[in-house]
């Protein structure tokens, strides 16, 4: 399903499985896509997590496709979270 990012700068279509993750940036998210275009969306990375559930909130300014993740590897230094 493609969805449709509307800025200042026009407007964007995206099929988020060519997402291969997002960023979060204060209120916004930068869109990373398959393309390597990197899209600025003004909507937060908790509004994508919760409309995308099987996108995978690796960190609390990162959520992540797990189709394209080839690896998760955790260390003991790391700790479990819940956002």
């Amino acid at each position: 399903m493609k969805r449709r990012l509307t800025g200042q700068h026009g407007s964007n279509d995206f099929d988020r499985q060519s997402v291969l993750y997002l960023r979060g940036d204060v209120n916004y998210s930068r869109v990373h896509l398959q393309t390597g275009q990197i899209l600025v969306s003004s909507r937060t990375l908790k509004w994508y997590a919760d409309r995308w559930p099987d996108f995978v909130r690796v960190h609390k300014g990162a959520l992540v496709n797990p189709a394209y993740a080839g690896q998760v590897k955790l260390t003991s230094s790391q700790r479990s979270l819940s956002y």
